[in-house]
């Protein structure tokens, strides 16, 4: 009798953690949800709330330029979209990379206005499993970083490879650049804004967040990304920019609730000889050029003109 209780128990638990893993994957891991790809979907979440209106007035501005469509292949076959806006005489251009389940023109409707504006030419590209990209599976960074690396290579290829090119990205996009950091040309320059440094970290971090048990629910998304997505969750930016010789910036928010911004400005103290660090107070996690436009583009057009 003990056996078949035991055994009964031991089937229960391992039911549940399939189910909770799957859930977990659904909520997570897999993109795109309903409505995420709409340009003007997130726009009343409550982080849009107050700078709703300057989002938009930004959005329709980069809605109305034409733009070329882009396509490459990823390393694993998926079919991959980017958004191009030409320079005319312009041989510098802007690789950018956006957050997690956002739009790539929502992301950055402003900054690439900036940059149309200075004579880049700017790529925005649909991560995978976002937008016009195939696939359904977002992995924070870890599979990203590739995209990364073929976007580099597609504009080397398709536009010479005297093109000038920096890569930059937001959230997600920032933690799929730092992570490409050891496996692009170290003339490649890059912004990082808000990434998330150590995958592992962030994840234990969100669930604490969250309020949940890491030593049950940590667990159950390593075997989520390993059944579902053929990933680990082993990912430390900290590795792959000490290996890099690119010139970094790192951009960080002083109320980042997901990532803290002292993991950013060690990673800066450690690698000084490449890397920058600003740090934007009273900011959240993402919203540093559309809180603090001014400082914002200082910042970033410092570092994009240096030689």
């Amino acid at each position: 009798m003990a056996w078949i209780i035991a055994g009964i128990v031991f089937g229960v638990l391992v039911l549940t953690i399939c189910i909770l893993s799957i859930i977990a994957y659904k909520i997570v891991f897999y993109s795109p949800l309903k409505g995420q790809n709409s340009e003007y979907n997130n726009l009343k979440n409550v982080d849009y709330q107050a700078i709703s209106g300057k989002v938009s007035n930004f959005l329709n501005q980069i809605l109305s330029v034409p733009a070329t469509d882009l396509y490459a292949f990823s390393y694993d076959g998926l079919k991959l979209h980017a958004y191009f806006y030409k320079s005319e005489g312009s041989k510098e251009f802007v690789i950018l990379f956006h957050g997690y389940r956002r739009t790539a023109r929502r992301s950055f409707c402003g900054l690439a206005m900036d940059l149309l504006k200075q004579n880049k030419n700017v790529i925005l590209v649909d991560q995978r499993a976002h937008g016009l990209s195939e696939g359904h599976q977002t992995t924070f960074g870890k599979k990203e970083q590739y995209d990364v690396v073929t976007w580099v290579n597609f504009v080397k290829n398709y536009f010479g490879k005297d093109s000038v090119i920096t890569v930059g990205g937001v959230s997600l996009g920032a933690s799929s650049v730092l992570f490409a950091a050891d496996k692009i040309d170290e003339n490649v320059k890059i912004v990082s804004d808000s990434p998330f440094i150590n995958m592992k970290q962030t994840f234990i971090k969100v669930i604490h967040g969250y309020k949940m048990p890491v030593w049950f629910f940590y667990p159950i998304a390593v075997l989520t990304a390993a059944v579902f997505c053929h990933m680990s969750l082993k990912c430390d930016a900290a590795i792959t920019v000490n290996k890099s010789k690119n010139k970094i910036l790192l951009i960080h928010c002083g109320l980042d609730k997901i990532v803290p911004n002292s993991v950013s400005e060690k990673l800066h103290f450690d690698n000084r000889d490449h890397v920058q660090y600003a740090n934007f107070e009273g900011v959240e996690h993402g919203f540093t050029y559309l809180r603090q436009t001014e400082k914002y583009r200082k910042v970033f057009f410092d570092f994009l003109n240096q030689k």
